[in-house]
């Protein structure tokens, strides 16, 4: 594994500083792609940040096996500013392992932003376990935040990685409200996202949703209650993406991330490492770390340029820096 950080001054500087750590660590670039063996990701600027489109293959150059919509528009994620543009310069984080890369941008002072991408399947799945999420659909788009204390279907963060955070129903090309994909093939659904309810893929739309892709769904009742009351402390949550399996009307999981936890961060500032045995991790808040609204903010349909903050709701990645 290996760890890099930086400034970067225009995205373009981003872009290869993203492309040579995963070049360094066995991945490989052509043109806009970056891959391992079958996990396949098309990675390009978008705005003043980056876009990443996940596939399973490719041909010519040009990727293959991607999530579509209306069987044309390809479904992204990206690196993108809540509520403000990413502005440069600004710190990089990149996290690069054999199977996954995580990268965060610090800039405004306090703001972050974050794309993710690997390859984490779980035994006894017919897809390839590829997956990847980010801030935004694209572009600088806004992203919404809801409060995980929500159970409902409004309910839990668009920014964290796999967590449900839209409602049921039709959703257009215009508002598909998805940060996160994973491929695994169960139910013949090729792709599912994180969201709500279980549907298909149709000619017209989402009818409903690809079956939902969620690791918040087991793991909420534990995030709202850390920090512990005894020392400060919060444990390390698995990031464990499960899909609803129609054979026998159970959650199964699909995907393991290796390398990165779910964590409160009450009592850690973004950037902070710290240790376990002989393990470290280095912590980051999904958006922008907030202590007096520690569980976030709710969306009421207007207040898109307010949402700024991702409460105490943070990610923690095992670091191999020094």
């Amino acid at each position: 594994m290996s760890y890099y950080t930086a400034t970067a001054s225009t995205a373009n500087a981003l872009l290869s500083a993203l492309q040579n750590g995963c070049t360094e660590n066995g991945w490989t670039v052509s043109g806009s792609l970056i891959y391992k063996n079958n996990c396949v990701m098309d990675v390009a600027i978008s705005g003043n940040g980056l876009r990443v489109i996940g596939g399973t293959g490719q041909t010519n150059g040009a990727l293959t096996g991607q999530i579509l919509l209306n069987g044309k528009n390809t479904l992204a994620a990206s690196l993108a500013g809540v509520a403000q543009s990413i502005s440069y310069p600004l710190t990089y984080h990149l996290h690069v392992f054999d199977k996954e890369v995580y990268l965060f941008v610090n800039y405004n002072v306090d703001n972050w932003s974050y794309i993710a991408f690997g390859q984490s399947p779980v035994a006894g799945i017919t897809g390839t376990g590829n997956w990847y999420g980010g801030i935004g659909t694209g572009g600088d788009n806004f992203s919404d935040i809801r409060n995980i204390n929500n159970q409902g279907q409004n309910g839990h963060h668009f920014s964290l990685l796999f967590s449900t955070m839209t409602p049921t129903g039709s959703i257009s090309n215009q508002g598909q409200q998805v940060r996160s994909f994973i491929h695994h093939g169960l139910d013949g659904n090729e792709w599912s996202v994180s969201g709500e309810g279980v549907g298909s893929m149709t000619a017209s739309g989402w009818a409903a949703l690809p079956s939902q892709a969620s690791a918040t769904l087991v793991t909420a009742p534990l995030l709202n209650r850390q920090p512990n009351s005894y020392n400060g402390e919060a444990i390390l949550l698995p990031i464990t993406p499960a899909v609803y399996h129609q054979a026998n009307s159970t959650l199964v999981i699909v995907g393991n991330l290796k390398q990165a936890r779910y964590i409160r961060i009450d009592n850690y500032e973004p950037g902070q490492i710290i240790t376990l045995g002989d393990t470290k991790y280095k912590v980051y808040p999904w958006l922008k770390k907030n202590t007096a609204a520690r569980n976030g903010e709710s969306y009421n349909g207007s207040n898109y340029d307010t949402l700024r903050h991702s409460g105490t709701f943070g990610i923690a990645v095992l670091y191999g820096g020094e």
